[in-house]
Parts: structure tokens; sequence; C-alpha cells
């Protein structure tokens, strides 16, 4: 059971008995300090992927099991553009289809690859998306994008690429 803390590392405890795991996480003591941490996922894959606010970075990690640490995908190994990234503050990560994952943020959200290769970038500026805090992200079996703002439920259509706002 992995337990997730806003700016502490996360503890882990195994299953059976419910004993903590000490084994700490090769992060920096400043990786838990100056951010805040907001969700966590396991994959499909068995790939926990972290996200929040990184004040010097982009706010999405994925943890490395051979390094027992957080990976930052703005970093070299991920070969992400700057760019890419719609902001540093990610609010939700979720499973999408094909492995991809959906990574909502203030301003838009992010689809990853199950590599951590950013796919795809959707901001406020290029799409009809009516609040920056967009909270939580899905995807249906169509390849749609659900997403809640806090002025709405929103979807992307895949055979239209346009955002409708569902309601207020």
């Amino acid at each position: 059971i992995w337990l997730l803390y806003g700016s502490r590392p996360i503890r882990r405890f195994w299953l059976e008995g419910f004993k903590e795991v000490y084994q700490p996480f090769r992060n920096a003591d400043t990786f838990w300090k100056e951010n805040q941490w907001n969700d966590f996922l396991v994959d499909e894959r068995g790939h926990l992927w972290l996200v929040g606010w990184m004040p010097k970075s982009y706010g999405v990690c994925r943890f490395n099991p051979t390094e027992n640490a957080f990976d930052d995908l703005s970093k070299d190994g991920f070969k992400n553009a700057k760019s890419v990234f719609v902001g540093d503050f990610f609010n939700r990560v979720a499973q999408g289809q094909n492995g991809n994952i959906l990574l909502s943020a203030y301003g838009g959200f992010n689809v990853s690859d199950a590599s951590g290769k950013i796919i795809r970038s959707i901001t406020m500026l290029e799409y009809p998306i009516a609040d920056s805090y967009i909270a939580g992200i899905s995807e249906d079996i169509h390849g749609n994008l659900f997403f809640g703002t806090g002025e709405g439920l929103h979807i992307l259509r895949k055979d239209s690429d346009k955002v409708v706002r569902l309601d207020q």
C-alpha cells in the first residue's frame, strides 16, 4: 500500500501485516519538500506515476524501481521538449486507452505514452475550455476525453477534435 502526502515522502506498507517498508527513496529531500504532490496512479503495466506542482520543473514523474526513485519526465531520458508540457502544476493522472497516461493540469492536459513520452498537449489557448483548473480526466472506449473544470464537464471529441462543454 502506498500513501501519498503533499510534501513528504510516500510511505509504503506491506499489505500482509501492514508493516512499513523501510527502504528510503533515492530522491533528494528537496524532491519532497519543494514540491506539492496531488495524485498518483499504478498503470496497467505496473508503472507508478506521480503528479503535482514542481516549481523548478513540470510536475510529472514516473517511478524507477531499479533506482528506487521517481524520474522527472522533463529530464533527458524521456526525450520530452519543455514546450510539450501544458504547465508545472498537474492535478490528476489517469489510465487511458492503449496504455496512454492522461495528465490533467492548470491550463490544459497532456497525454503520455506508456514510456513517458508526451504525445499530445491540449491547452486553453487552442481549445475552448471554460476554466484553467482541470481537475480530472478519463477516456471512453471510443477515444473521447472527458475532463472536469471549475466551470463544468467537457469532452474532447475524437471524431471532430473539438472540445464541447457538456454542463456548467
